[in-house]
């Protein structure tokens, strides 16, 4: 049996690794300091500072916290891969 060896090898493709961590990202209409981080943030968008195991997992946190959120002028733009943002 002999091989060919000017026959390129197949290229495989290999689909992309899922994101194992994700940020939840909101809006502030203003500048609001956040006594549980000890951080002043807003106004605009603002990337939240716990990074979730899943997309899942952060946007059920975030919407656990919705209410208290709406209240406050803090609007939930969605949950975004680490190191990405909302466009």
């Amino acid at each position: 049996m002999s091989v060919d060896l000017d026959t390129p090898a197949p290229v495989l493709e290999s689909k992309p690794k899922p994101a194992s961590a994700w940020r939840n990202w909101y809006l502030f209409e203003r500048e609001i300091f956040s006594a549980l981080h000890c951080l002043l943030m807003g106004p605009g968008r603002v990337g939240g500072v716990k990074l979730w195991p899943s997309k899942d997992t952060a946007e059920t946190k975030a919407f656990a916290d919705m209410a208290h959120n709406e209240k406050v002028g803090v609007r939930y733009l969605g949950a975004w891969p680490d190191g990405q943002s909302p466009p």
